[in-house]
C-alpha cells in the first residue's frame, strides 16, 4: 500500500486491506477507484471497495479470461459520482467501447489529473420523506418499515434513487415498467446477478426476489441502479 497524491494504491496481494473501507448506509459518501483490468483500467465508484474489487476480479477471470491488478482508491467523499464522470470525460479519448474501461494506466491517470480538477466534497444532500416517495414509486405496496423488520441487514433504496426515477416519469414520460425492465438488463450486464439473488434469499429468508429488491438490499447494486438512471437521463441507453 502506498500513497500517490491524495490516492492510496493497493497491490493485488493487499486487497484484504480494502475490507476496512467497506460500509453500508444511505449516505452518498464513497470512493472512486482506478482498477487495473488486464492491460486496461476501469474507472468506477463504490461504497464497498473490497466487495466490488473482488467481484470484478472474479468476473475478469470467469468471463474476460483476464485478471485484475493494482487499484487506486480516492479519499471518501460525497461528490464521487461527479468525480467519476469528470475522469470519464478527461480520458474519453482512451475509452474502450461504451463501458468504463480505458486504454491507459493508473500512473498515467494520476499524472494527468489537473490540479483542483477533482473535489473531495463531504456535504450530504437532503431529500424528502423516503417512505412517502417509496409508496409513490411502488404504488403504495412497498412498506419500507415492514421489510426492515424482516431482516436487520436490509438496506432500502436511497431517497436519491426514488427521486430520480420520479423525475424520469414526470419530465421525460418514461414508464416505470420500462425503466425496471431496462434496469434488469443493465444489472445483469455488469454483475453475476444469480450470486446476489442467492445471498439475498439466504440473508432475508425471502423467496423469488425481483431485481429491484436485490438492488435495494446490496448497496453496490444500488449504485449500479443509480448509474443506470444517470445514463438513461442522458439518453446514453437505447431505450
Amino acid at each position: 500500500m502506498r500513497k500517490c497524491n491524495e490516492w492510496t494504491i493497493y497491490e493485488k496481494n493487499e486487497y484484504n486491506l480494502l475490507k476496512e473501507l467497506d460500509f453500508k448506509n444511505h449516505s452518498r459518501k464513497g470512493y472512486v477507484y482506478l482498477l487495473e483490468y488486464g492491460n486496461d483500467v476501469k474507472i468506477g465508484t463504490t461504497k464497498q471497495p473490497y466487495f466490488r474489487i473482488v467481484e470484478l476480479d472474479r468476473l475478469a477471470k470467469n468471463y474476460s479470461k483476464t485478471c485484475t491488478g493494482s487499484v487506486a482508491i480516492s479519499p471518501m467523499h460525497t461528490s464521487r459520482f461527479e468525480n467519476e464522470k469528470k475522469l470519464h470525460e478527461l480520458f474519453s479519448d482512451k475509452l474502450i467501447g461504451n463501458g468504463e474501461l480505458f486504454k491507459t494506466t493508473i500512473k498515467n491517470i494520476l499524472d494527468n489529473i489537473p490540479f483542483g480538477y477533482l473535489t473531495w466534497e463531504n456535504k450530504e444532500e437532503k431529500f424528502g420523506n423516503a417512505e412517502d416517495i417509496a409508496k409513490i414509486f411502488h404504488g403504495g405496496k412497498h412498506n419500507v418499515s415492514m421489510r426492515k423488520t424482516r431482516s436487520p441487514m436490509f438496506v432500502c433504496f436511497s431517497e436519491e434513487f426514488d427521486l430520480r426515477i420520479l423525475e424520469l416519469q414526470l419530465f421525460y414520460g418514461i414508464k416505470k415498467e420500462d425503466v425496471l425492465e431496462e434496469l434488469k438488463d443493465f444489472i445483469e450486464e455488469n454483475v453475476d446477478i444469480k450470486s446476489y439473488e442467492k445471498r439475498y434469499q439466504i440473508e432475508t429468508e425471502l423467496d423469488n426476489p425481483k431485481t429491484i429488491d436485490i438492488c435495494e438490499y446490496f448497496s453496490e447494486l444500488s449504485e449500479l441502479a443509480i448509474k443506470f438512471l444517470e445514463k438513461l437521463k442522458e439518453r446514453q441507453l437505447d431505450f
